[in-house]
């Protein structure tokens, strides 16, 4: 099979063969699913840390006896914002972020390789 060669013009005069793009494209992908299986721990300690939190809730707002509601209130308000101090959501939108920038690129990629197919299809057409 001959080396299939596409040009590009940005940066000028790069060459790249199929071959390399998919490289590349896998490479972005795993990349893409190792961020993404880190983002989705992340994601299950949120959901432990929310789950643990709403019993404790519970407790205060049903069946903490004559608390009257504002001191209630206060309790509750405090176990939430204990609990928001544990979740790093800065470091699950960052993670989020990534994921989503590996997408674009790898679909940039795709959309290359697809092209470069086509070319090649066009040229082996025109040849025969």
């Amino acid at each position: 099979m001959d080396t299939l060669t596409k040009h590009y013009s940005d940066p000028p005069d790069t060459a790249c063969t199929l071959e390399t793009l998919e490289a590349r494209r896998n490479a972005l992908e795993n990349q893409m699913f190792e961020v993404a299986g880190g983002l989705a721990s992340r994601l299950h300690e949120v959901e432990e840390h929310i789950t643990a939190l709403q019993p404790k809730v519970h407790e205060i707002v049903c069946q903490s006896g004559r608390v009257p509601v504002d001191e209630k209130t206060n309790l509750v308000a405090t176990l939430i914002q204990e609990t928001a101090r544990q979740i790093d959501l800065t470091a699950a939108v960052a993670q989020a972020e990534r994921v989503t920038a590996l997408k674009r690129r790898i679909a940039d990629l795709e959309d290359q390789i697809f092209q470069g197919i086509i070319a090649v299809d066009r040229a082996d057409s025109h040849a025969a």
